[in-house]
């Protein structure tokens, strides 16, 4: 049994695939299985990845000839892996060469179900930039592990035992649901500092794209796992303070992230319905009208009226697409508003 596998999905990213693997096969652990998934690439990726698998034992090339999307093809790295942990690459980012046996380390320490480190983003211009998750997670609470997925180490029987895979009807946000369910059955979550996955922004990805409606849709199919997964939890695994506590922390983090994806108001309002059909369907709902009201009562008259519009107006009225905080903004802006909403 490999210590870890790690599944590497590619997907046209010639550009930068070298660079990927070179970090992945000159881990300092090399007791790994390096699974590589070759979404029906168009370009000179499968050739890459040949090249390297003839010379790297560890490879497993799994050549799929038509694109499948970003779930299916990580559920498929999942359907063969034999690691004691396992982890995520993306094809057009890169690790330090000990990434994976300083997460090992740990969660051989710790009997960790998850080990997770730091992510830095390596913007479009070269500037590297270091994001305080970590310190969330350690000082708050484990949900706050609500992204940057590929930063961390999964026990392999936490995955299988409890049948957890990748949403393959997502276009964007599979990663968010399947950290989700994870996060949610991990007893022991750790978190070290001392070596770093780079996440490449590049212009033409996903996440540096606007969405249009498909993509809008999907990123609020993804909320809408997010809320079932809480549920679930709720009723088995969960006490009752972290449901209430981080079911709309992670709610509204993810509506201004999409909201700001767009530009079109359809779209940011189908945003804001979902938001507010998702509060009033929500099980606890008199314990978390009190939270919410005390945390966040400037918005908490609107909606609970069900004015839509009124917070799409304040949204709009305030808005600044590349810094935008819904929360914040409102709080420090709006509460005039509120009289009259």
């Amino acid at each position: 049994m490999p210590k870890i596998s790690v599944i590497i999905p590619v997907y046209n990213v010639e550009k930068y695939l070298s660079r990927c693997l070179d970090s992945v096969t000159n881990q300092t652990l090399k007791d790994i299985e390096i699974i590589c998934i070759n979404d029906g690439s168009t370009d000179k990726s499968l050739t890459i990845l040949k090249k390297y698998a003839s010379k790297d034992k560890r490879i497993e090339i799994i050549d799929l000839k038509e694109n499948v999307g970003a779930g299916e093809v990580k559920n498929k790295g999942l359907k063969i892996v034999k690691g004691q942990y396992l982890g995520f690459v993306d094809s057009d980012d890169y690790i330090d060469l000990d990434f994976y046996e300083k997460l090992y380390q740990k969660a051989i320490e710790t009997g960790a179900d998850i080990v997770k480190t730091e992510l830095i983003t390596v913007e479009t211009d070269g500037t590297k930039k270091k994001n305080n998750l970590n310190n969330f997670i350690k000082e708050k609470s484990k949900f706050y592990f609500s992204y940057e997925y590929t930063s961390a180490i999964y026990k392999s029987s936490v995955i299988f035992d409890n049948k957890i895979i990748f949403p393959t009807e997502l276009i964007v946000g599979e990663d968010v649901v399947f950290l989700h369910k994870t996060v949610l059955k991990a007893k022991i979550i750790e978190v070290i500092n001392n070596t770093n996955y780079y996440y490449v922004r590049r212009l033409n990805s996903l996440n540096t794209q606007t969405y249009d409606k498909e993509r809008m849709i999907s990123a609020i199919k993804t909320i809408e796992y997010m809320a079932k997964n809480y549920d679930k939890s709720y009723e088995t695994d969960i006490t009752r303070n972290q449901y209430l506590s981080e079911y709309y922390s992670n709610m509204l983090s993810l509506i201004e992230y999409t909201i700001n994806k767009t530009y079109e108001k359809e779209l940011k309002l189908e945003c804001v319905k979902k938001f507010i059909e998702l509060y009033n369907k929500c099980k606890l709902s008199k314990e978390i009208d009190n939270i919410f009201e005390n945390n966040y009562p400037e918005i908490f008259d609107i909606i609970k009226k069900n004015n839509i519009e009124k917070l799409l107006e304040i949204i709009m009225k305030y808005r600044n697409f590349q810094n935008f905080s819904l929360i914040e903004q409102l709080r420090k802006n709006v509460k005039k508003d509120m009289k009259n909403a």
